[in-house]
């Protein structure tokens, strides 16, 4: 094999003494098997390209042996989240094109099944899905702020400033999971739904409440 633009083919040997997962960098992954000379002879499962670069759907497998018979499995997951602040997590799970569970639920930033983040139990190299960055930008403009920028690498913690009436506002952060803050000067931090929020206490009234209200404090 000499996949381009990938990692280290990995070795799946549930599935076989010559099965390998081939993970590309933004690109869909593969699961193959191989002849003897490492030639590539047959696709097992590939991920849908179109979802690979979605921050708002995706695709992966799950090794697993679902029916109890000894044998491991390809389960084909798709997921997707729904709802205003994406906070609904739906995942369809099938075998041969046969669904075998379909799951909704409630998620946030610090829990999130790990399944969406794997292939086969293997960390994906695919883009990581910020669910919190999600919840948050989604709030901020549900509730009626514009021009939204942050930077939310320090998961789960997204860190963002946004126009009010032309005004800009800052920090408007949002904390979840056990993470909460030191309570910074100027800045007011709010139990909600959503998380611990951090508001400006400069931010007028009206565009406090309508964030209250979106976020469930």
């Amino acid at each position: 094999m000499d996949p381009t633009d990938t990692a280290e083919p990995f070795q799946l040997t549930d599935l076989g003494e010559r099965v390998w997962l081939i993970q590309g960098w933004e690109r869909a992954s593969e699961i193959v098997r191989t002849d003897t000379d490492g030639v590539i002879v047959e696709t097992l499962w590939s991920q849908d390209i179109d979802l690979v670069q979605s921050f708002l759907d995706g695709h992966t497998v799950v090794c697993d042996d679902h029916d109890g018979d000894g044998e491991t499995d390809l389960i084909d997951v798709r997921f997707s989240f729904e709802e205003p602040l994406k906070r609904t997590l739906v995942e369809v799970w099938t075998i041969d094109g046969d669904v075998v569970n379909q799951t909704s639920r409630m998620v946030d930033g610090a829990n999130v099944p790990s399944v969406i983040y794997e292939v086969c139990g293997q960390l994906s190299m695919g883009p990581f899905r910020r669910l919190t960055a999600m919840q948050w930008g989604a709030a901020l403009d549900q509730a009626g702020f514009t021009d939204i920028a942050g930077d939310h690498a320090i998961d789960p913690v997204w860190e963002a400033g946004a126009k009010w009436n032309g005004t800009e506002y800052w920090p408007l952060n949002l904390f979840q999971g056990d993470v909460r803050p030191e309570t910074a000067d100027g800045a007011e931090v709010i139990e909600c739904e959503i998380g611990a929020i951090m508001i400006s206490r400069d931010l007028p009234t009206d565009a406090r409440q309508s964030l209250i209200s979106v976020a469930g404090c």
